[in-house]
């Protein structure tokens, strides 16, 4: 199984916002394109001073194909979506992890 998990650390004026958006729209609009089988949002508990929130959103695939496909065809267009919507209240960065074992 691959993972692509963004961290992203978002002002806390408007978390509950994007929370609230990622539920509602965003990852209904990602497990739609039905490449994606599991969708998390992981609240990452640390004291920020920054007056921000931090959390890593996975979205998991049985296969290396639908993973691939997402990727090329539907992240940049879900990431540019979210950019327009919180512009400059947040920074985030990918990275894409490999399952090697799960029990």
């Amino acid at each position: 199984m691959k993972i692509i998990n963004e961290t992203i650390k978002i002002h806390r004026g408007v978390a509950a916002d994007w929370l609230n958006w990622m539920k509602t729209e965003q990852l209904v609009e990602m497990k739609a394109t039905g490449l994606v089988k599991e969708l998390r949002i992981i609240e990452v508990n640390h004291d920020d001073p920054d007056d921000a929130e931090t959390y890593a959103v996975h979205l998991g695939f049985s296969s290396e194909e639908d993973f691939n496909r997402f990727a090329n065809e539907h992240y940049p267009a879900f990431i540019e979506k979210q950019k327009k919507r919180f512009h400059q209240q947040y920074v985030n960065f990918k990275t894409i992890l490999d399952v090697l074992v799960a029990l």
